[in-house]
């Protein structure tokens, strides 16, 4: 919904229980001009519940956590348009966005930095969603990411070859 309402030609996304450092959009605007890509991509910090904090810098080939995240990425808005999202999925659906807008992006730029804060939660999804629910949710995910995704592509993908296209 909130992608309909956008007005603006880039777009980030922030869960509700996290936070960016003061500088990532601008910092990640910079290097989108400055490198002419299409998606800007950083690190991030797992946040713990004790205090303490975990840097996990970008990994380009995925899947991984900082890959299949939404939320560590600077997009052109226009690499949403006809993406497949399956609204019944609640497990793997960042990784059902990224996966997509990623392979349409022509170039890609990765920070060596950190601005995304994810705080970790006991109680979210991720930690609690049952076993069945869990393995259904990750196979409608590659089942979307087969069919939509060019052979190569999915190829890369599966086998984490890297792409040329990230710099």
């Amino acid at each position: 919904a909130g992608l309909l309402k956008a007005t603006t030609e880039w777009v980030m996304f922030c869960d509700a229980d996290d936070w960016i450092e003061p500088t990532a959009v601008d910092e990640m605007m910079s290097a989108a001009e400055r490198e002419h890509a299409d998606c800007v991509c950083c690190g991030m910090f797992r946040d713990r519940n004790d205090g303490t904090s975990i840097l996990r810098l970008f990994d380009k080939v995925g899947p991984s956590d900082t890959y299949n995240a939404v939320v560590n990425k600077l997009f052109k808005k226009e690499l949403f348009k006809d993406i497949i999202l399956d609204e019944e999925v609640s497990l793997g659906e960042d990784l059902m966005i990224s996966g997509q807008v990623l392979a349409k992006a022509k170039k890609v730029s990765v920070l060596n930095k950190a601005f995304y804060h994810y705080c970790e939660n006991t109680t979210s999804i991720t930690h609690s969603q049952s076993g069945l629910k869990r393995v259904h949710d990750l196979a409608r995910v590659n089942q979307i990411l087969r069919n939509v995704l060019p052979d190569s592509k999915y190829s890369d993908f599966i086998t984490k070859d890297s792409s040329s296209k990230y710099v």
